[in-house]
């Protein structure tokens, strides 16, 4: 085994203990719904492993890993492009000319790789102001980060590593959750060039926090029949200002639904659902697993 191999394994063996190396979306509950009526619920990943025995870190924990984590991508990187001990400055310009065929994934891997060398550079060299009272970092650029979205970027740079080394493509839904995440850390430094990708609707803005999944692939839905009228249920609204609170039909936006559809599963997320409310199932076929 070579030393880039080992030092790939040694370092993916060492992330893979933390709660943001199980995929770009980090799962709070699943729920299961058939159509015998049978409802069960769990706080599970969509791995399988109890996110208990994961490890989780607060934001100045997250940052003190982050430039172990940006090795991992810098390793990805060397084993990708054939190269070894070559400046991340000629990495990022052999880099460019890598293509996956696909515009978003391309745009991300490129832009992480851009904004986290400086980023990672710049804390390795202890070449950041750092404000603890409002929990913000600041680079010489004038660009700022919050520490409390280490743990945001750590999972992104983590699994875009992951996708790169195995030449994994990825589903309509790991596209949108991957912008999400990278739109969340880097949106204020590049947001004309983000909003550009969300523009032909085939993007949908995701949200970022913990999120529920419900698996329905047990449930028959109509491939005609409107999603949203399938998945509606009660929602809780913020309290008005006499602290009263208010519930209406509708879904909760941090709810991503597995589907079945002609014998394939569907993944969307809630989002989607409220952005078109007249959605049919047959209509989201492309939103592969």
């Amino acid at each position: 085994m070579s030393f880039t191999e080992t030092k790939l394994k040694v370092l993916s063996d060492l992330l893979r203990q933390y709660n943001f190396s199980d995929g770009f979306t980090f799962y709070q509950s699943r729920i299961n719904e058939s159509d015998s009526g049978i409802r069960s619920e769990n706080t599970i990943y969509m791995s399988g492993i109890d996110p208990f025995s994961k490890k989780t870190l607060s934001g100045e924990g997250n940052l003190a890993l982050y430039p172990i984590v940006f090795d991992l991508f810098d390793v990805t990187l060397d084993k990708v492009l054939s190269v070894n001990d070559l400046k991340f400055s000629k990495k990022v310009s052999l880099f460019s000319s890598h293509k996956r065929e696909d515009d978003i994934v391309d745009f991300l891997e490129k832009a992480v790789l851009e904004k986290a060398v400086e980023l990672r550079n710049k804390i390795i060299h202890n070449d950041i102001v750092m404000n603890e009272d409002d929990g913000y970092l600041t680079l010489p650029s004038g660009n700022e980060y919050q520490v409390a979205d280490f743990g945001i970027l750590n999972r992104l740079v983590f699994n875009i590593s992951f996708k790169l080394l195995n030449n994994k493509p990825y589903s309509q839904y790991e596209k949108c959750a991957a912008l999400a995440l990278y739109k969340k850390v880097f949106g204020c430094i590049q947001s004309e060039k983000i909003d550009s990708l969300y523009e032909n609707g085939e993007i949908i803005d995701m949200n970022v926090c913990p999120r529920h999944y419900r698996d329905l692939s047990g449930k028959t839905i109509c491939s005609e029949s409107t999603l949203y009228d399938n998945l509606v249920g009660t929602i809780e609204s913020f309290p008005d200002e006499n602290g009263a609170i208010k519930f209406s039909e509708g879904i909760y936006s941090n709810q991503t639904f597995q589907l079945k559809l002609n014998e394939t599963d569907i993944i969307v997320p809630a989002e989607l659902i409220n952005s078109n409310k007249n959605l049919k199932l047959n209509e989201v076929a492309h939103w592969l697993m």
